[in-house]
């Protein structure tokens, strides 16, 4: 949204979707975008670039002007109760687990480094819950700020400690670390079941049984395969 300081107001959707354009006086003095204009999150440090294209209220349309302002994320304040931390957080995490075993992990943790590290000294590398360190646990990994762009840890057959979904990065420096850590959701690669399986309904004819089965699955996408054996002869069933 375009608010107008100095003019008439025109709303960012008239101007980009409507294919008449805006109705009305076309030149301003001056304008202020309001933070709709792109609905996202500016990264603190980040460079973007503000694309700014001006063009006639009415035909012929084509031959207006394209500007192009760089602006860089604005940095949150200094925290009241932790002077001096890092203002910054890693800009990225990706993992993927090769592991296929329950509950454990094996992988490459690939950190994107924070867009200053003026202000840092190491990165700490914790399990988690959402955005919660465990307290309990020391770091994963303490990583010194070099200057690289991506910082990698290498995981082989980690165990998941209990009540954990999420790696969690800190930013660090001599006064602590940072208030806002960048985290990400630990995809185990294994599948399994989180409850007991409950036979909801049985039934049968002389040629198919119907059997109605309520499980539930620690990913939101797996596939249950079902076989019925004469007891006894379970044990021959394998993954």
């Amino acid at each position: 949204k375009f608010d107008v300081i100095d003019g008439l107001d025109s709303d960012a959707d008239n101007i980009c979707r409507d294919s008449h354009r805006r109705r009305g006086p076309t030149t301003f003095d001056s304008f202020r975008a309001d933070s709709s204009l792109t609905d996202c999150y500016l990264e603190p440090g980040v460079m973007y670039t503000l694309v700014l294209y001006v063009d006639r209220a009415y035909p012929p349309y084509g031959g207006g002007q394209l500007v192009k302002l760089d602006v860089v994320g604005p940095y949150p304040p200094a925290h009241p109760t932790k002077p001096g931390v890092p203002l910054l957080r890693p800009r990225g995490m990706s993992f993927i687990d090769t592991n296929i075993v329950n509950d454990q992990i094996s992988g490459v943790l690939t950190i994107t480094s924070a867009a200053s590290e003026a202000d840092i000294t190491h990165y700490h590398v914790y399990y988690g819950h959402l955005n919660e360190k465990n307290d309990i646990l020391p770091p994963i990994a303490i990583i010194n700020a070099s200057g690289a762009y991506l910082y990698t840890v290498t995981l082989h057959n980690s165990a998941i400690p209990q009540d954990t979904s999420t790696f969690i990065v800190f930013c660090k420096n001599d006064a602590g670390e940072a208030v806002q850590p960048s985290y990400m959701a630990i995809l185990d690669a294994s599948m399994k079941l989180t409850s007991v399986p409950l036979v909801e309904s049985f039934s049968s004819t002389a040629a198919r049984a119907f059997l109605r089965i309520h499980l539930e699955m620690s990913d939101a996408f797996g596939r249950a395969d079902v076989a019925v054996l004469p007891k006894g002869v379970e044990g021959l069933a394998k993954p």
